[in-house]
């Protein structure tokens, strides 16, 4: 099995997850990698989100460093 991690939902996102949870999906892992991957390519909804990212230059991610925004991430130099 994949490393996992523990995620918080709410109830009402979590009770959908139930109701999608049908054959051949039978978990909710399951569910929400159908969800973010059709056959192994992303779905539009994944792609949309992807494109409304917020971009940062390279001095804006340093000084987001700086300021402590990757601290709890893992990922702060």
């Amino acid at each position: 099995m994949a490393r996992q991690v523990q995620v918080n939902l709410d109830q009402a996102v979590y009770d959908r997850l139930l109701e999608l949870q049908v054959a051949p999906y039978s978990d909710i892992n399951a569910v929400i990698d159908r969800l973010l991957f059709h056959s192994g390519h992303k779905s539009r909804e994944v792609q949309q989100l992807e494109a409304d990212e917020q971009h940062f230059s390279t001095d804006e991610e340093l000084k987001r460093d700086r300021d402590g925004v990757y601290v709890s991430s893992g990922i702060s130099s």
